[in-house]
C-alpha cells in the first residue's frame, strides 16, 4: 500500500487530458485520487503547450470557470481570416492578430466525451460546447476597447477540429468571435 504524502494535493502523474493528484478524502478517512485538466494545479506551467496543442492558461480566463467543460484561453492571441464549412468539415486560415482578421479565439476546450464527431453543426449544438462558446463567456473575455462594444456587435462561431485532425485524434475545439462588419488589426481578447 502507498503511504499518503504529507503534502495535500501531491501530484502523482499527468497525461494528455488530466493531471492526477493524491489526496486524503476527509469525509471517509481514506486516500483518493483527484484529477484536473492537463496543465492545471500547483505544478502546471502557464503557457506550456498541453492537450490543446497550443499554450493555454486558466487564470483570468472566463471559460475556465466552467469546470465541466475543460476549457481554457489561449496564452497568446490566436486569429483567423474566414471560416469555411463544407459538409460539416470546418476550417479556418490562421492569420497574425496584428493584421486585419475576422475571427479571434476567446476559448479553447476538449470536446465533451459524448461528442464523437467533428461535424461543425453537431459540435456547435452540444450543450457544453454552447456554454463555453456562449455570449456571456465571450463578453467576459473581451479586453481593451472591445469591452465597450455591445453584444449585438459580435458574432460567435464554433471551430471544431477538421475531419482530418479529428481522425488523427484531435478533439480540440475553439470558440471564435468576430466584430460584425469590422476587421480589427489587433487582438480583442489578449490575456
Amino acid at each position: 500500500m502507498v503511504t499518503a504524502p504529507d503534502i495535500p494535493g501531491h501530484r502523482v502523474g499527468a497525461g494528455g487530458f488530466a493531471t492526477v493528484y493524491r489526496c486524503w478524502q476527509l469525509a471517509v478517512g481514506r486516500e483518493a485520487a483527484a484529477t484536473g485538466p492537463a496543465g492545471t494545479g500547483p505544478h502546471s506551467q502557464a503557457g506550456a503547450a498541453d492537450a490543446f496543442g497550443i499554450p493555454t492558461k486558466s487564470v483570468g480566463c472566463p471559460a475556465a470557470t466552467l469546470r465541466v467543460a475543460r476549457a481554457r484561453c489561449p496564452a497568446s492571441p490566436e486569429c483567423f481570416g474566414g471560416i469555411t464549412i463544407i459538409s460539416g468539415d470546418a476550417r479556418a486560415e490562421a492569420v497574425r492578430c496584428d493584421r486585419p482578421h475576422y475571427w479571434e479565439t476567446f476559448a479553447i476546450a476538449i470536446l465533451p466525451a459524448d461528442v464523437r464527431t467533428s461535424d461543425q453543426p453537431m459540435v456547435a449544438a452540444d450543450p457544453i460546447v454552447r456554454g463555453v462558446c456562449s455570449q456571456a463567456v465571450m463578453l467576459a473575455s473581451r479586453q481593451g476597447p472591445a469591452r465597450r462594444l455591445p453584444a449585438p456587435d459580435w458574432d460567435i462561431a464554433v471551430l471544431p477540429p477538421s475531419e482530418t485532425a479529428f481522425s488523427s485524434g484531435s478533439h480540440v475545439y475553439r470558440c471564435l468571435a468576430s466584430e460584425i462588419g469590422h476587421q480589427p488589426g489587433t487582438s480583442q481578447f489578449r490575456r
